[in-house]
Parts: C-alpha cells; structure tokens; sequence
C-alpha cells in the first residue's frame, strides 16, 4: 500500500526490463502497468542523450560497484514529451539476482522555474551593470552594499569596492 498510493514513482529492474512500477512510475511517463511490467526496459523511457550514462549507472549498480546513486536525466514519456527526472537509486536482490530499485521523481517544473530564475537574474545584472543613472543597494544605516559602474564614476571612484570601502554613515 505504501508503494502503491505513493507520490514519488517507485521501480524495480532487472534483466534489463522493469519488474516493477508503481501506479505514480507509469503515470509520470504515460503508460499503463500493463504496457510496462515485464515489457519494456529503461531504455525506452530515457531520451537517446542522456541513456549511455543511465545505462552506465544501472550497470553500476547491477554489478554492485556502486551500491546507490542519485542523478537526473532527460525521459521521454509515451507521448514523446521531454520530461526532466531526478532518481535515487539502489542495488537490491530480487528473487536471488540482482536488480536495481529506486524511486524517481518529476522535476520538470522545478527545471523550468529554475531557468526563469536564471534568466531573471541575468536580465537585472545587465539592466543593473548597463544603466546609465547611478544604482546602489545599501544598508538601513547607509553602508553600501552594491553599487553600479554608472554610480562609481559619478562619485569619483575607479571601483564599486572602493566606493563600499570609503563611504560609511556614521
């Protein structure tokens, strides 16, 4: 029950198919239980980029020289959606031969955020370090914290660390 109404994917493999998937495991990539177990591999699950290390990784574990891992990858879901995915996963025996078993989660949305933050971040350095007027961020008491190139040649400074060094309220 744990495994079944979990909110993570859960998956066993072995043979090079998997044994197991819980119901989240197939609803992440769009398929049904049925067209998974036994059928179908990780291979087909993985974008083409990203499957020689995710082969590798699960080599690694099959043979037991690394007991567990935690990566991410690219997968591609039934629909041939591109979906970004994060798996933590272990070696384990099943049925006295080794498989591999591990939980994978769906971090497209983060990925994105995570972009749109970056892109952020960037458009405000470049609005910030190409603005003609003087911008300064500073402290309730008036210490500088950052200042503009605009700002440090207004005031006379050859550096923004200058200026943060030679400018404090008293």
């Amino acid at each position: 029950d744990l495994a079944e109404k979990s909110l993570v994917g859960i998956y066993l493999i072995q043979d090079g198919v998997f044994r197991y998937g819980n119901p989240r495991f197939t609803e992440i990539f769009g398929y049904t239980l049925e067209e998974v177990t036994d059928k179908m591999g990780p291979e087909h699950m993985v974008f083409y980029e990203d499957w020689p290390e995710v082969r590798e990784n699960i080599s690694r574990r099959i043979v037991g020289t690394a007991d567990s891992i935690h990566y991410e990858f690219r997968g591609i879901t039934k629909n041939r959606e591109v979906i970004n995915v994060e798996v933590y996963g272990s070696r384990t025996i099943y049925r006295n031969r080794p498989a591999v078993i591990g939980t994978l989660l769906d971090i497209t949305n983060r990925k994105k955020m995570e972009k749109l933050l970056i892109e952020t971040e960037e458009k405000y350095r470049d609005i910030f370090e190409n603005a003609v007027e003087g911008i300064f961020q500073a402290t309730v008491k008036g210490t500088f914290i950052v200042a503009n190139q605009a700002l440090v040649k207004m005031l006379g400074y050859h550096s923004a660390d200058e200026l943060k060094t030679s400018v404090a309220y008293r």
